[in-house]
């Protein structure tokens, strides 16, 4: 029994990489119009269960499907802060943490700040002192770790 879950995983993880390399745009019409009608059904599906169940089932398919979709939803709920420095800052309450990224040069970074309710002032104020002088920063950062390698 075991043997055969394993297999499963391993087959359903080697499909799933294969359509996570697939392109929209090499998709044929009868694929992408499956894909829709597999969205529509499953969305049906949700919505047969309890109304409970439906508002969590729509909004975990939504937070994962689209990025935008999460930042309208986290809204919606309050959970968006807006911060000159930092950007964009969304909660997740599970974690009891804000979420938010910011450019440097050709790569994002992500950022994580402390707080239930509100993101933490304290870390807030040390967030914006970081990425205002990030260059410096990261040169400390890969000097210490350079240094910790060493020892």
């Amino acid at each position: 029994m075991i043997e055969a879950a394993q297999e499963m995983i391993g087959v359903t993880q080697k499909f799933c990489a294969q359509m996570a390399a697939v392109q929209f745009s090499e998709l044929t019409k009868k694929a992408t119009d499956e894909a829709k009608r597999g969205v529509l059904d499953g969305l049906g599906c949700a919505l047969a269960q309890k109304p409970s169940r439906q508002a969590l089932i729509v909004r975990i398919i939504w937070t994962k499907v689209s990025l935008h979709a999460h930042l309208i939803m986290s809204r919606m709920r309050g959970h968006v802060r807006r911060d000159p420095q930092l950007g964009t800052l969304i909660r997740d309450v599970e974690a009891e943490d804000w979420e938010g990224d910011f450019r440097v040069q050709d790569r994002t970074v992500e950022i994580l700040i402390d707080g239930k309710e509100e993101p933490n002032p304290a870390v807030v104020g040390r967030a914006r002192e970081l990425v205002a002088d990030f260059d410096n920063f990261e040169l400390r950062l890969n000097d210490y770790l350079a240094q910790a390698a060493k020892d």
